[in-house]
């Protein structure tokens, strides 16, 4: 459809046109982006909830889009740990730059890639960690909650 209506006003304006093209395209990157956000966000939270509350998938995506709507921060933090997240990485990786162009790379190669698995390991678990306490604190549920074992 967008591309019928580009073709159809290139025959009047080629600027219009153009400018059509890439305010559709930009719109379509953007509600890819946050419909992608939001499936994250609810799939994060979602097994959080699976694996504390060992309730059915139907039932744990209804909790965790409640969650989702019933606190507005919950959105803003995952952006914000993902944030960190994606630039930890990012850092990261330009330090290995400078390795690749020096002739003692080689030997520097494996120190850094043992520290660069470290750090993205535990920038993960870290992530990881701050989703599920902030969960749990939003939730107001107690560790003897979670702790109990689940009855059948």
């Amino acid at each position: 459809l967008i591309r019928k209506m580009v073709d159809y006003l290139k025959e009047y304006s080629v600027v219009l046109s153009n400018f059509i093209g890439l305010f559709a395209t930009v719109v379509g990157i953007t509600v890819f982006a946050v419909l992608l956000f939001l499936l994250t966000a609810v799939s994060f939270y979602g097994s959080i909830e699976i694996s504390i509350s060992r309730r059915g998938p139907f039932e744990t995506f209804k909790q965790s889009l409640d969650f989702l709507m019933k606190e507005k921060g919950a959105l803003i933090f995952i952006a914000i740990v993902g944030i960190v997240y994606t630039a930890v990485i990012f850092i990261t990786m330009l330090i290995g730059f400078p390795c690749t162009a020096t002739p003692a790379g080689m030997l520097i190669s494996f120190p850094y890639h043992f520290i660069v698995f470290l750090v993205n390991s535990y920038t993960g678990l870290w992530a990881l960690g701050s989703l599920v306490s902030f969960y749990l604190n939003r939730q107001k549920k107690g560790l003897a909650e979670i702790a109990s074992p689940p009855v059948y």
